[in-house]
């Protein structure tokens, strides 16, 4: 899985060695779009900034930016930070943690993943909003040295419950203070929600593909083989060139043959799109903890040039539960 926005965040804070630093018109036209989307920032149109950056920004919504990216597996910087760590940020940060409870006394937490964060200023004003990482994690960079507050909210906008003593049970609204004093550079934020929480917090989740490779005659192809024939690749219906995730059809044995399934998680409400590509992979490639870039170099090399599309939609009343397509697709190559 790929975090572009750590990589746009990234290009900003070292932005003469990061991409192509450019000023003026893009740069200006992206920063107007982000100055739209969210009015409570100040992002100077006329400070240089990355290309690649600027026409992320400015392909996406502002729904969209507000999001960070489509998928909750991100650093979840916001989408302005490339500007303010151009022109002087002090780069101070607040991490964030937010765990659910195991079990009705929190006998344990574990990191919980598409929540909703939002960090007020000392006057309750919004500062940034941002969703928690498959690790629960949210950091919200850039900041100047003053007390916060970081609150976690369910989907509805409320804040959630969360354990306010280890040693009493006592639970209360899910928000805590974060003080960046003088010599602070980074203070943390611990919020452990009660036993449950996903269900009211969480805001994504899973789709798992059920696909099956078929022959001319509809009969179904080797599955074994139909792992190594095809990439799966996701991207959101609205931005098609910007791609999310890739997987591939892999296959589990049991007593009935067995099955071909891919997972893709962390996906928040709205259509995407799913592209199976026939490729033609070498018999002496390995296909073991496959990354991001190296699906994106076999689809290139290796790719057939034949392709079937599938769209999936997921709504707000799927949310937390992961969500199946079924898939047959008959082989271009299959003799």
């Amino acid at each position: 899985m790929r975090s572009r926005w750590m990589w746009l965040c990234f290009c900003g804070l070292v932005a003469a060695g990061c991409g192509r630093e450019t000023q003026g018109g893009l740069c200006a036209d992206a920063a107007a779009h982000a100055q739209a989307c969210f009015p409570d920032q100040t992002i100077d149109p006329g400070a240089p900034c990355d290309e690649a950056a600027a026409r992320t920004v400015l392909a996406l919504s502002c729904e969209e930016l507000a999001a960070g990216v489509d998928k909750a597996d991100n650093p979840l910087c916001t989408p302005w930070t490339w500007w303010l760590c151009g022109s002087g940020s002090s780069g101070r940060r607040v991490e964030v943690a937010v765990e659910a409870c195991l079990g009705e006394y929190c006998q344990g937490v574990t990191g919980l993943s598409c929540a909703r964060v939002k960090l007020e200023d000392s006057s309750g004003h919004k500062v940034a909003e941002a969703y928690s990482n498959e690790n629960g994690r949210v950091t919200f960079d850039g900041l100047e040295r003053g007390t916060y507050v970081v609150k976690v909210l369910t989907r509805e906008g409320d804040v959630a419950t969360m354990e306010t003593s280890e040693y009493s049970h006592a639970t209360g609204p899910a928000s805590q203070e974060a003080k960046l004093e003088s010599g602070d550079d980074e203070v943390w934020a611990y919020i452990n929600l009660v036993a449950g929480s996903d269900r009211a917090v969480q805001a994504c989740s899973g789709l798992e593909v059920a696909f099956t490779a078929v022959g001319p005659n509809d009969e179904v192809l080797d599955r074994e083989q139909a792992e190594r024939n095809w990439i799966i690749k996701l991207t959101k219906s609205t931005t098609p060139d910007q791609v999310i995730d890739y997987n591939r059809p892999m296959y589990f044995y049991d007593e009935n043959g067995g099955q071909n399934r891919s997972v893709f998680r962390y996906l928040r409400v709205g259509t995407f799109a799913l592209t199976f590509v026939r490729v033609e992979l070498p018999s002496s490639l390995e296909l073991r903890n496959v990354t991001f870039d190296e699906y994106e170099r076999y689809v290139r090399l290796y790719g057939t040039g034949d392709t079937v599309k599938k769209s999936v939609t997921v709504h707000e009343a799927d949310l937390p539960d992961d969500i199946s397509l079924d898939v047959r697709i008959t082989d271009p190559l299959a003799p």
